[in-house]
């Protein structure tokens, strides 16, 4: 509903930023994400010295998950854009470190973590990126203490599969095995983190899970 009427108001203010910008983000948190990017290209397009314009255009594109070639490099470009309009901006910089990573550009979002990381070190956001970063390097350990921050810092699903992922990888079964526990005991009707478990077990040969 907010979408349409979103949508009503643009055909009387048409490139209004505060609309474009409700719109996009609305139609992006319903996954609509080709519309999404629609959306936020015509921000662009309309204010294309709005940094913000450009970080929401490289997350819908990250989003998409479509083919690998252009809409990755079409994320990377439009979040460099967003910090060269933007220095300071570390959503900006977050943006741009997973745009890299998703485009396999490892090194460059290995890059953009460690400098983040120098200057927050305790702020979720990073902590994940640093992460997936190690992760993606098979650093496990490095992995393994990321996510266990992240966990302590704002326990949530995803940073606990991710823990647990690499617990198991590094051979610390047990270890991954009470990370998930001790959040489906608390979440009984998380079925995506019950499922993740199940597969998890199934490639450690622990049928009995």
């Amino acid at each position: 509903r907010a979408i349409e009427v979103g949508e009503e108001a643009l055909k009387k203010f048409p490139g209004n930023s505060l609309l474009l910008e409700t719109i996009g983000r609305a139609q992006l948190a319903l996954g609509l994400t080709a519309d999404a990017q629609a959306t936020f290209q015509n921000w662009v397009n309309a204010a294309p010295e709005t940094a913000l314009a450009h970080r929401y255009l490289a997350e819908a594109y990250i989003g998409g998950q479509t083919s690998p070639e252009a809409p990755e490099w079409k994320a990377i470009v439009e979040a460099q854009e967003a910090v060269r309009l933007a220095p300071q901006d570390k959503a900006a910089k977050l943006v741009l470190g997973h745009a890299l990573l998703a485009n396999q550009r490892v090194v460059g979002a290995r890059e953009v973590a460690n400098e983040l990381k120098n200057a927050y070190p305790d702020e979720l956001g990073v902590v994940e990126l640093d992460g997936l970063v190690a992760r993606v390097e098979e650093r496990l350990p490095e992995a393994v203490a990321a996510f266990k921050k992240a966990v302590g810092t704002a326990d949530n699903a995803a940073d606990r599969r991710r823990l647990a992922e690499a617990q198991f990888r590094l051979g610390q079964v047990e270890d991954g095995v009470g990370t998930l526990r001790t959040w489906l005991d608390a979440h009984p009707g998380d079925g995506t983190t019950r499922q993740f478990w199940a597969e998890l077990s199934r490639k450690a040969g622990r049928f009995s899970e």
